[in-house]
């Protein structure tokens, strides 16, 4: 399979699952195995750098006002709100970034077989219908305290693991502190940056000091990155849409009789 190919189907993976709370740990690794992609460091660091760039071009006026209130409130001009959501947000980094760092080989070598995928993308699901019953969620974001973004960041955390969604897992943690939907959307995804851009600097450094040969196909690569950032891009829009009308439900239609199917054939190899 040439690498175009197998780019640009990593890349589709990546940028419709990595938004959307699908999982796209668990449906990279499930198409990986059965399409015999292998998918080297290197390429995973593109590709989710990529869907990082598409959140920061998304909200990239919030957070010019975030950076900005965050220095105007160090040098005492004001901005302390938006240093207060500055701060909340490396909080709520910190459990996913703790446990990524210690749990990852573990992760990787015990809990990415089938069976434990289909199995957390049934429990995706089932979170999805239970989040759809959450109501009166009236809380906006200023009037959370430290405490519960950390405890918004215990949801993350969960988010690691294959088959669980990054995305709707963390809603869920947002919604039971009953944090206003449109909130707790914007929260979620610039929770998202520090997580992501520090796994990528962290795997940039192992990367470094493997005594692996870099293999870099360039134009493959830069159609991946392009794929990736667009359909992010999309992906948002359509996420930030459903959240709106409350139909995040809707996933789990897909992802209950995904999971069935990964553990029951998971039985039969």
């Amino acid at each position: 399979m040439s690498n175009y190919i197998k780019y640009l189907i990593l890349a589709v993976i990546q940028g419709i699952s990595e938004i959307l709370p699908i999982s796209s740990s668990a449906h990279l690794l499930l198409v990986s195995e059965r399409m015999d992609l292998s998918t080297d460091l290197s390429l995973s660091i593109f590709l989710h750098l990529g869907s990082a760039l598409a959140v920061i071009f998304f909200f990239r006026k919030r957070i010019w006002q975030l950076i900005k209130g965050f220095f105007m409130f160090i040098f005492r001009k004001g901005g302390k709100e938006e240093f207060k959501e500055v701060m909340m947000l490396l909080i709520a980094s910190i459990p996913a970034g703790i446990a990524g760092f210690f749990l990852e080989d573990y992760i990787e070598k015990y809990l990415t077989k089938d069976y434990f995928i289909g199995m957390f993308l049934v429990f995706t699901g089932l979170i999805l219908i239970f989040i759809s019953k959450l109501k009166n969620n009236k809380r906006k974001l200023g009037e959370l305290k430290y405490r519960n973004s950390f405890f918004i960041g215990l949801f993350q955390m969960i988010g690691i693991l294959p088959g669980i969604s990054r995305s709707g897992i963390t809603y869920t943690g947002a919604k039971l502190n009953k944090l206003e939907s449109s909130d707790a959307s914007e929260f979620i995804f610039l929770m998202f940056l520090p997580v992501s851009l520090g796994s990528a600097a962290l795997e940039l450094v192992k990367f470094s000091t493997t005594s692996e040969p870099v293999n870099f196909d360039i134009l493959p690569l830069l159609m991946a990155i392009v794929v990736v950032v667009i359909l992010t891009y999309l992906s948002l829009i359509i996420f930030l849409k459903l959240i709106k009308k409350d139909k995040m439900y809707y996933f789990s239609y897909y992802l209950i009789p995904l999971g069935l199917a990964v553990m029951i054939m998971n039985l039969y190899k």
